[in-house]
């Protein structure tokens, strides 16, 4: 909220404690006809991609609010998220 100016909800109603905006979230309810997505478990060998993901994500934040990166070399996340990955797999096996 800015200069003491009331919220407004997506649709432009002045939001209110108990104001349930009929378009809040629309986008997210409408149902997506794209292809489909598998979600499974991470195996070891996802590690290098989703280091790449964690490092350009918390880098772009740090360096968005003048905070030093969290990592500072790109190779870091890849060995934590491949151990992570690796102890994931070693728990649950059957899954991964």
């Amino acid at each position: 909220m800015l200069c003491g100016a009331k919220p407004r909800c997506p649709s432009n109603h002045w939001v209110r404690s108990a104001h349930k905006c009929p378009d809040y979230n629309r986008s997210m309810s409408t149902p997506q006809t794209s292809s489909a997505v598998t979600i499974r478990r991470a195996r070891p060998e996802d590690a290098p991609e989703c280091a790449r993901i964690c490092f350009d994500a918390f880098y772009k934040i740090n360096t968005d609010h003048n905070f030093p990166p969290e990592m500072p070399e790109r190779g870091m996340p890849a060995g934590l998220l491949g151990m992570m990955f690796s102890a994931v797999q070693a728990l649950h096996p059957s899954t991964g």
